[in-house]
């Protein structure tokens, strides 16, 4: 299972880091500053493949470096859903991970479900977003379904 602490630690961390840059009375707009170059700065991309016809069109919704210098990505895959297989949900994340040098991945259906996971508040509004959305998770090689992590 990919180590969400570590996610959540490194996004702290720039919080406090951006907040601790600026002056008090430019607190506000230098949150919404980040807020608009997190927008900005989030990487989407839609890739087809060409070399291998089995992958299906997905989108890159974050990718970041984490310190353990691994690389991470939410991986945004409309056309799939629980009832995709789990090896072929399996086999598609590995693919994926080699095509875009990725170590760790989350695998989702719907924005909602990342959303989700980054947002608590978020999550109470939309009770279901994990369970339907959240696909799995690719750590160290190995892929857990969605289904053992959000039931």
């Amino acid at each position: 299972m990919i180590n969400r602490k570590s996610i959540y630690l490194l996004f702290i961390v720039s919080i406090l880091f951006t907040i601790s840059c600026t002056d008090k009375n430019d607190t506000k707009i230098q949150n919404d500053k980040k807020s608009e170059s997190v927008k900005t700065e989030t990487i989407e991309k839609v890739v087809q493949s060409e070399k291998q016809k089995s992958l299906p069109e997905f989108i890159i919704l974050d990718k970041i470096k984490l310190i353990n210098g691994n690389t991470y990505a939410d991986i945004l895959i409309k056309s799939f859903s629980r009832s995709t297989p789990i090896n072929e949900r399996e086999a598609t994340i590995k693919s994926i991970a080699k095509k875009e040098n990725l170590q760790e991945i989350s695998l989702y259906s719907t924005e909602n479900a990342q959303k989700a996971t980054f947002s608590s508040s978020f999550a109470n509004t939309h009770p279901n977003a994990l369970k339907n959305g959240y696909l799995g998770s690719f750590e160290k090689g190995v892929f857990t379904p969605g289904e053992e992590i959000y039931p």
